[in-house]
């Protein structure tokens, strides 16, 4: 709203950081400690669960960082907090409506999610963004195919689509940074 009304302010600026670390810090850390609350090895027990919050703690870090960080004008350094939000939403879904919720809902695959996201969200790793400077496919190869690939996901997976797309976005920045080296 602020960009609409060109009302820019260092209050604007902070209360949008707080924003974003209740949406994107606490709401996907409440749900890993939900979800490590009901799996086999917190059985109950508060303290497993509560390493979900470590996802909250790193997001913390990550939009702290991305407010000081002058390198990211045209992508990101790091995985977006709404990205990770999306793929922790993301497996409400998955558990509820795959096949494969039982593997899914597994108390080591949920830790491992949250650390390999806890990393991902402070790594050192340029992503792109969408932020195009023009339309041609040249310099922007790696966003239309991902465009591409994420809509045909979605057309046959439906929601159970979101984590494929956001593992396709991280290897799609990966692999623009090492063969396409694009910014």
């Amino acid at each position: 709203m602020a960009r609409k009304l060109n009302a820019y302010s260092a209050f604007g600026k902070e209360i949008d950081s707080l924003a974003d670390m209740v949406s994107f810090g606490v709401v996907p850390g409440a749900i890993l400690y939900t979800l490590l609350l009901d799996s086999h090895l917190a059985n109950g027990q508060l303290f497993w669960a509560s390493l979900g919050f470590i996802l909250t703690i790193f997001s913390a870090f990550r939009l702290a960082k991305f407010n000081l960080d002058t390198r990211q004008t045209s992508g990101f350094i790091g995985l977006a907090t709404p990205a990770c939000t999306s793929f922790i939403v993301s497996l409400i879904f998955f558990i509820n409506l795959s096949p494969y919720s039982q593997y899914l809902a597994n108390s080591y695959v949920l830790l491992a999610i949250t650390a390999l996201f806890s990393y991902l969200l402070i790594a050192e790793i340029p992503m792109f963004a969408f932020k195009f400077k023009h339309y041609k496919w040249a310099g922007n190869q790696v966003r239309f195919l991902f465009i591409i690939l994420s809509l045909g996901l979605a057309a046959f997976l439906g929601w159970l689509s979101v984590p494929l797309v956001i593992a396709l976005y991280v290897g799609l920045s990966v692999f623009n940074n090492l063969v396409l080296k694009n910014d």
